[in-house]
């Protein structure tokens, strides 16, 4: 199995110029009154919210593919302020649901049992389900289109078992098609800024569906035409959390990470380390670096490997994972996730995505079409394809636009020492040092950052300046897991609104 999609099987589961910005004066994230031809895909109420939703939502599948064979879900919310950003959010895996992120992480509604539902073992039911507002929504600060990529996550599906073979290079075909119709049903989202986002292995998806959506831009600009059928898309930047990279980075942040937790002791440290480098980080299974790295966790014991401060919730899937992670197959099949993102509770999203009254008010396929929900699927099979991402980073960021690069310190899977690294290593002017950020009104630091900006012609260096420039920002956030809005959700809102307004 190539290194990236193992990484990820013990995972959860995104020129200033040629980039075409679209003036937004005027414009607000708040989609507001009718939506032509969309009101069969607003969402009117949700079960078990017994209230009126905080804001509008929509629902409901874009066709891809060349016979329109694969059907992608999304789920649009609205902003609950005046806003003029929209974030694409896509979660990783490969093939773990967006609407896990909606659900468990920075969705408008908070997800519980009724008390005592759970208690002596008891399976809780639909009934047993509470929502609440959430207070810490992304959608607090701006508009957040969730998608089920790729065919075969979630409720997203295909009309035949091969359309859920696939890789990167097929999965932001189908994105970069979805992105295209969306704005043709929504076209008044068009004017807003267009920010890429997501975590774990988005950090493939996000870094080169940016690169598409840069290219198109690029495109249109060199041959001086645009249509209403192809309009330049007003593409601000990208957000990576705790995102898989580069194979050789990540693997050695996690030995890293390992040691300098104390986690591991020093003779297993340097073994591990002097191995793995002899052998260039190929870590598939029942190689001298797989061996290495096997030995190296199980010195670990059973920790939450997505939070190491927490426990863990299914020991037996995150062994399952961890055993996945270096399979000899070449593609991965996400049945071996079990079911669930190891370690993570996620019974209420089991339970109420599968109820029929669900899939009905969010205009979900049925389960004989799009088959039982679940968080990480159990029918891909996906190959790594696209390699580092690391060079994608130094185009995106040289091109103009704006990067969020952020860490949960206490994630073993992605660690924030891999990240660092490779964050550092790309060579860019530091315009801002290493200092520690604090959430509004609290003095606590909440984690750490530093922003570069990548050298530029001085044309570009002009236009960035008059367009609030480009540049790249690497945040740590102090005790986050490998999700950090399910774990640290104020920080994690604190942290993309001072982002968002330039003030960190």
């Amino acid at each position: 199995m190539n290194a990236s999609v193992g990484l990820l099987l013990a995972a959860c589961c995104f020129s200033a110029a040629l980039a075409i910005s679209v003036p937004t004066e005027g414009i607000h994230g708040r989609i507001g009154g009718s939506i032509p031809d969309q009101s069969s895909n607003e969402v009117r109420a949700l079960p078990g919210y017994r209230q009126q939703l905080p804001s509008k939502h929509y629902s409901g599948y874009i066709d891809v593919g060349a016979k329109k064979e694969r059907h992608l879900f999304y789920y649009l919310v609205q902003s609950e302020v005046p806003s003029n950003v929209l974030l694409l959010w896509l979660t990783g895996g490969p093939g773990c649901s967006s609407l896990d992120a909606f659900t468990y992480e920075h969705g408008p509604l908070l997800f519980s049992f009724k008390q005592g539902a759970d208690a002596h073992g008891q399976m809780p039911t639909m009934s047993d389900i509470e929502l609440n507002p959430n207070p810490h929504s992304w959608s607090k600060t701006a508009s957040v289109l969730y998608i089920d990529s790729p065919a075969g996550t979630g409720f997203s599906y295909a009309d035949k078992p091969s359309g859920y073979v696939t890789n990167d290079t097929m999965s932001i075909d189908d994105l970069e098609a979805f992105v295209a119709k969306f704005f043709q049903q929504y076209p008044q989202l068009r004017q807003l800024q267009l920010y890429t986002a997501g975590e774990s292995y988005a950090g493939v998806y996000v870094p080169l569906l940016t690169q598409r959506l840069l290219q198109h831009n690029q495109h249109l600009h060199s041959s001086g035409s645009s249509s209403s059928s192809s309009r330049p898309y007003n593409l601000a930047g990208y957000i990576v959390g705790n995102a898989v990279t580069d194979d050789a980075v990540d693997y050695q942040g996690q030995v890293d990470y390992a040691y300098n937790l104390g986690l591991v002791d020093p003779g297993t440290y340097k073994q591990t380390l002097a191995i793995c480098e002899d052998h260039n980080w190929k870590t598939d299974q029942g190689t001298p670096c797989g061996n290495a790295m096997d030995m190296l966790e199980a010195a670990m014991g059973a920790v939450n490997q997505y939070d190491i401060t927490a426990p863990c919730f299914y020991q037996a899937a995150a062994a399952a994972a961890r055993q996945a992670r270096r399979s000899s197959s070449s593609s991965s099949s996400s049945s071996m996730l079990r079911h669930t993102i190891s370690c993570a509770d996620r019974r209420h999203a089991l339970i109420y995505y599968n109820s029929p009254a669900v899939r009905a008010a969010i205009h979900a396929g049925s389960l004989e079409q799009a088959g039982r929900w679940e968080p990480c699927s159990d029918v891909l099979h996906y190959t790594h394809t696209a390699g580092s991402m690391i060079p994608v980073h130094r185009e995106l960021v040289s091109a103009g636009l704006r990067a969020l690069v952020y860490s949960g310190t206490a994630d073993y899977v992605v660690p924030f020492t891999g990240s660092r690294a490779w964050v550092y290593g790309l060579g860019m002017e530091e315009v801002k040092p290493w200092g520690a950020w604090s959430m509004p009104g609290n003095k606590q630091v909440a984690g750490h950052t530093v922003q570069f900006k990548q050298q530029q012609q001085q044309q570009q260096q002009q236009q960035q300046q008059q367009q609030g420039g480009g540049g790249l920002t690497f945040a740590t956030v102090l005790g986050g897991g490998h999700m950090v809005p399910q774990t640290h959700p104020a920080q994690a809102l604190a942290l993309l609104q001072l982002w968002l307004r330039q003030q960190l």
